[in-house]
């Protein structure tokens, strides 16, 4: 009979396999010096996206008129990329698990920039509305490839700082977009900003599968004993935190996406120039967020903290930040209302930063890719809900007070449970092929 060390033959390696003598999360033996080179790869992998996503968004008024849209069809479009991005955030980040986040990754940056170039010969709004659709099936994946490519590229207590470069490439590419294709479309039109965005895709394609030869054995030479079933997973309780905490934060972030211009203009009174000049304010805001959220947790561990405090601080601190926001409805004056909003975005994006990293914590790589899917799915799914609250209730009152009060006091307390529902931050045990001791973390 083989020991209880002999059995184990699924998802969670032995230590040794795991690197243990350095905290590593893949055993590449040594600390791979060319992580820095892979992570600001992935960097520009969200930057791109969500510069690709901004076109859509700025140039919205140019294409309504074109294709003669109304609010109701805009919206049917808004939802075929929520919706395809929220499936294959889900089947994405298994497809990174089995196949591997180098193949994953070129895959979707593939597909993402083929669909970028297809809206540049759109003519109807069936097309857009099929291209965004597209879009979303090569953007879902991102994420969760993210995740994985840092769990095994990565120390644990570089995880946190890691993950909070390569989201801030999404906030900075949030910033920025209104200026980069407002350029664009002066100078070539807004077919050929569609074609520029998507080229940057296929660049980034062979930047990606340029570094092949950096790339560990370890890494690439995939294993079927390291698939995990699914079915086990959901016996842990962290991952259920995880869905937990995607489906009550990413929708905050897509308020602040969707709604934060309109609100200026039609609740504060601004002109429309005056709030695109004030909306990239609390945007730069959640890049300092974004870095600072998971450095913070990183500097903590490195001075002797564990992942679990370390980690849980910074999210609880965050937390009450974001409750900062509910202010914002009640201040009249245009700075200190831009001042609300920029602290509870930075503190969400400093939970958010932490709340990347906890799967790469709670499971080894192989299941990291499936575990972020899966939250991705809750985040699309919270997202859209809130989405459609905001428009209802402020049709119904007129205000964007209960909204606030929402986002602002409802969605950070129940942060704070979903934190309490993962429990310890901590590697799982290891197990057999028949799931025993699943639950012990």
């Amino acid at each position: 009979m083989k020991s209880g060390k002999g059995r184990i033959m699924g998802l969670f390696f032995k230590r040794k396999e795991l690197g243990e003598e350095l905290d590593c999360g893949h055993g590449m033996g040594a600390v791979n010096p060319f992580r820095w080179a892979i992570l600001a790869l992935l960097f520009c992998q969200t930057f791109f996206s969500y510069l690709d996503n901004q076109v859509l968004s700025v140039l919205a008024p140019v294409l309504r008129e074109e294709f003669g849209m109304s609010n109701t069809s805009y919206s049917n479009i808004l939802n075929c990329f929520l919706l395809a991005y929220t499936v294959m955030y889900v089947v994405g980040g298994r497809v990174m698990d089995k196949i591997g986040a180098r193949a994953g990754m070129a895959i979707a940056g593939l597909f993402a920039a083929t669909a970028g170039l297809l809206h540049s010969r759109v003519n109807s709004v069936i097309g857009l509305g099929f291209c965004r659709f597209l879009r979303a099936t090569g953007e879902g994946p991102v994420s969760p490839g993210c995740a994985k490519t840092v769990s095994e590229w990565f120390p644990v207590k570089e995880r946190g700082f890691a993950t909070s470069v390569w989201l801030t490439g999404a906030t900075v590419g949030a910033t920025i977009a209104p200026v980069v294709v407002v350029w664009l479309y002066k100078m070539m039109g807004w077919r050929y900003t569609f074609l520029m965005t998507g080229v940057t895709g296929y660049l980034w394609v062979a930047l990606w599968l340029g570094m092949k030869g950096k790339w560990p054995k370890e890494i690439l030479a995939r294993k079927k004993t390291e698939h995990h079933p699914i079915k086990h997973l959901f016996l842990h309780r962290g991952i259920w935190g995880v869905m937990m905490l995607r489906f009550f934060l990413d929708p905050v972030w897509f308020f602040y996406i969707f709604w934060l211009p309109n609100y200026l203009v039609n609740d504060k009174g601004l002109s429309v120039v005056t709030a695109g000049m004030l909306a990239w304010i609390p945007f730069l805001a959640a890049d300092a967020g974004t870095l600072m959220g998971g450095s913070i947790a990183s500097w903590l561990q490195h001075r002797g903290w564990s992942v679990n405090r370390s980690i849980k601080s910074v999210m609880a601190l965050s937390a009450f930040m974001m409750m900062v926001g509910t202010a914002v409805p009640f201040l009249a004056v245009t700075w200190q209302y831009i001042a609300a909003m920029c602290v509870s975005i930075v503190g969400m994006q400093m939970l958010g930063a932490n709340n990347h990293v906890i799967p790469t914590h709670l499971f080894p790589s192989s299941s990291v890719g499936t575990v972020a899917g899966i939250a991705g799915g809750c985040a699309g799914i919270g997202s859209m809900l809130l989405t459609r609250f905001v428009g209802v209730s402020v049709d119904m009152t007129d205000s964007y007070i209960p909204v606030f009060c929402v986002v602002g006091l409802f969605y950070p307390v129940m942060l704070l449970v979903a934190l309490s529902v993962v429990g310890k931050i901590k590697q799982l045990t290891l197990y057999g092929e028949d799931g025993v001791d699943v639950l012990k973390a």
